[in-house]
């Protein structure tokens, strides 16, 4: 049976802050939910994804890490509209950070470092996505498909960087200083 640190389904107003969540099929996972606030979580080593929002509706997530969840996605968002994420950070696995089937939401300082997929976006529109970055993806660190690749116009892209990826909006090197300071975030986000 799958297994999850928190879970909310069709409800709303939450406010979850101060969680870490390890071990479980998914560590987050609301569904059918709205007007909801979520502050410093930490999500790693579930068996499926770090954060899983699905038909999840104009709410905040900040200041998320989620690394290391090897069957599936650190932070998906599946099915969303009119949400604000902000400062997500995530590493070491399949997709960093997945948006499918959403749109309107805002995403700012997403950061994917060594996932096979940095950020995508699947069949999404009107979404705004700033100063974020991907680096060291396997497959691609930016990667629009689905409806959101012909229609790339209509999600607003800007100040966001390509680092060492393939294939992407571009691929040079992870400069050995963005490495270090990442090293360091996951370092001391264990402790």
């Amino acid at each position: 049976p799958d297994t999850y640190g928190i879970y909310a389904g069709s409800t709303s107003n939450h406010v979850i802050r101060n969680c870490i969540v390890s071990a479980y099929t998914m560590g987050v996972f609301l569904y059918d939910s709205s007007k909801d606030y979520l502050l410093n979580i930490t999500s790693y080593d579930n068996d499926y994804s770090g954060m899983y929002f699905n038909y999840f509706y104009n709410s905040t997530v900040e200041n998320v890490t989620s690394y290391s969840n090897p069957g599936g996605a650190d932070v998906v968002m599946d099915t969303t509209e009119g949400n604000v994420l902000r400062n997500i950070r995530t590493w070491n696995s399949m997709y960093g950070f997945f948006v499918l089937f959403s749109s309107g939401n805002t995403f700012t300082n997403i950061t994917s470092v060594n996932n096979e997929h940095g950020i995508t976006l699947g069949a999404s529109y009107l979404n705004a996505i700033t100063d974020s970055r991907a680096c060291s993806s396997t497959a691609e660190g930016f990667y629009l498909h689905l409806d959101s690749y012909d229609n790339a116009g209509s999600n607003n892209l800007g100040n966001v960087t390509d680092l060492g990826s393939n294939p992407g909006f571009l691929s040079t090197e992870c400069s050995p200083t963005y490495v270090t300071i990442f090293t360091f975030i996951m370092q001391n986000t264990l402790l």
